[in-house]
Order: C-alpha cells, then sequence, then structure tokens
C-alpha cells in the first residue's frame, strides 16, 4: 500500500494523504490508515485527509467512511470562506429504525 501511495505521488502528482495515523480517525474517516499512513478516498486531499478536494470527481464519490455505520447526509454551506456539512452517524447495525 505504501508503494502504491508512492507510485501515486510520483508518478500522476496526486497529493492525497501520507500523513502519520494509527486509525481512520487520524485520516477524518475520509481515508483509511494503511501501514502508518493515510490513504485518503478520491473525494478528499491533504495529509490527513482533512480537506474536501474540489476539482470535478468520479460522479458517484461522497461521504462515507469504512466503518459499516450508517450515515444521514446533509447539505453543505459555504460561510466565511469555509465550507460546512454536518450529518449524522449511526453505529453499526442501528438504522433510523431504532429512533
Amino acid at each position: 500500500a505504501v508503494l502504491v501511495m508512492a507510485f501515486a505521488v510520483l508518478v500522476l502528482g496526486l497529493d492525497r494523504g501520507g500523513g502519520p495515523c494509527t486509525s481512520d480517525h487520524d485520516c477524518h474517516l475520509s481515508g483509511t490508515c494503511t501501514a502508518g499512513r493515510c490513504v485518503c478516498e478520491a473525494a478528499w486531499t491533504a495529509a490527513n485527509c482533512s480537506v474536501l478536494d474540489l476539482l470535478p470527481t468520479a460522479r458517484y464519490y461522497h461521504y462515507r467512511n469504512s466503518s459499516g455505520a450508517t450515515s444521514w447526509g446533509g447539505s453543505s454551506i459555504f460561510v466565511d470562506g469555509l465550507w460546512h456539512m454536518f450529518v449524522s452517524q449511526m453505529a453499526p447495525g442501528r438504522n433510523l429504525n431504532a429512533w
């Protein structure tokens, strides 16, 4: 995985991840912690996957994480130069039927 990430950075010029991590939480749940380094999902960038990549992306990339938890999405808004999005996330195995 580290070699794949190095290939992506050196050959393709991508800057997606590479920051140190011990769990997916260190990668803001916008990537996975692989071999101690963040590997960002396609819609996210920065060393710890904390920056939304606003360049055109594939149609179906969106907020999600790899924990298997259910997510109730939300709208993104731009306020004072920053994007904000609030979502609800239910623990794995739970859904809105439990409410």
